[in-house]
């Protein structure tokens, strides 16, 4: 049976799963799923989808098996998403999109605590609106 490998990349507005394998010394594209990833408004506020995302990629890795064993998956995504989980598991709240308002002021909240170029040397986190470290800043500081 033919062994396959899975990559997903889920990006901001949308992502990708994709099916190969070596074959002949050669890595093959199987096939390749493109989910779509709309943002989700409640209360003015934007947020991830996360359960359509995992519906469409666990609907993905169901076709995959199709064509073969599944033999590892690899998994990339945005900087910008988190989610806080309780100590039961289960999550605290929906997953907030980079692409929310509620973020615009990042660099203002940020920098009161640390410049720009410190935290980059220091975490080698770019200092962008999408990164979880700018988000979590404004979080905290908007009680969130």
């Amino acid at each position: 049976m033919r062994e396959i490998s899975v990559a997903f990349d889920m990006g901001s507005s949308g992502g990708k799963v994709i099916a190969a394998c070596m074959e002949d010394g050669a890595l093959q594209i199987l096939q390749e799923l493109v989910i779509d990833n709309t943002l989700v408004e409640i209360n003015g506020r934007l947020y991830w989808d996360l359960f359509r995302i995992f519906r469409e990629l666990k609907a993905a890795l169901r076709a995959f098996s199709k064509l073969g064993k599944v033999v590892s998956i690899g998994v990339d995504g945005t900087s910008g998403a988190y989610a806080f989980v309780h100590r039961s598991g289960h999550l605290a709240g929906a997953v907030a999109s980079d692409r929310d308002g509620f973020y615009d002021d990042w660099e203002q909240i940020v920098t009161e605590r640390v410049p720009l170029r410190e935290l980059y040397e220091e975490t080698g986190v770019y200092p962008v609106i999408g990164n979880c470290l700018n988000k979590v800043a404004c979080d905290v500081e908007k009680g969130e």
